[in-house]
């Protein structure tokens, strides 16, 4: 599993306890949007709620060159951004990010 995966399972883990678990629930392990789904990392029920909640997660890496300062960023593949930035059931309603050190 890669970081983003891990990031999810641990994201999900946490809502465990507000989740609606009648409801269907979806996990998107394509690691970083890669493969052919665009669909976002996490699709679930809060309790209570009549439609699902997508989310994007995005693992933030840091690196250094040299002595120069930090620089930040995340993989978004272009075939995401494209349909995400279309009318559709697919567009995440939330992102959320989490930093990864070197």
């Amino acid at each position: 599993m890669s970081r983003e995966n891990h990031f999810v399972a641990e994201f999900y883990n946490r809502l465990w306890p507000w989740i609606e678990h009648d409801h269907n629930l979806s996990f998107c392990l394509d690691d970083g949007g890669a493969g052919a789904s665009s669909t976002p990392d996490l699709c679930f029920h809060f309790l209570g709620q009549k439609q699902p909640l997508r989310v994007e997660c995005k693992v933030v890496y840091s690196t250094t060159e040299g002595r120069k300062k930090k620089k930040d960023h995340f993989r978004a593949y272009r075939k995401q951004l494209i349909s995400w930035n279309k009318v559709s059931n697919y567009s995440p309603h939330l992102w959320i990010a989490k930093r990864e050190e070197p």
